[in-house]
């Protein structure tokens, strides 16, 4: 067996930019976060005004990936920069890591699956109402 060739494969990132758009493939380990970091810092430095974000490869997604992705987005998206997603498979659309939900009591009170949506929050009543909602959903479906 060829280790160069193996070893090769193993690293391809699975987070390319091309000018303006990153494109992701997957969303499944945290080393997808840390290529998207990269990415995006990297297009920065290029000064591009807008970045393009192309999902629509993701299969699998874990939050392990997920949130920081998320976190990131918004990070940027405070600092002015125009991101746009481009394009994502449903199943990502309903995490809404592109605009993540406001964990107030409202909002949580219409939502039925809280695990698998990505959560914003800005202060500790934000923190206990999402815990709480969290635990009510588990402790109803056991």
């Amino acid at each position: 067996m060829n280790i160069k060739a193996l070893n090769s494969h193993q690293y391809e990132p699975d987070i390319l930019r091309k000018e303006n758009v990153l494109i992701v493939k997957k969303l499944t380990h945290p080393r997808h976060a840390s290529q998207f970091l990269k990415a995006i810092y990297y297009a920065r430095q290029r000064e591009y005004e807008s970045i393009i974000i192309d999902f629509s490869s993701v299969g699998a997604i874990y939050p392990n990936a997920c949130v920081p992705i998320a976190a990131a987005i918004q990070y940027y998206r405070d600092c002015g920069l125009d991101i746009c997603v481009k394009s994502q498979p449903y199943k990502l659309q309903t995490t809404h890591l592109d605009k993540p939900l406001s964990a107030t009591s409202n909002f949580l009170n219409q939502q039925q699956d809280f695990l698998s949506k990505v959560w914003e929050f800005n202060n500790d009543t934000m923190v206990f109402e999402l815990v709480s909602a969290f635990i009510k959903d588990i402790a109803e479906k056991s």
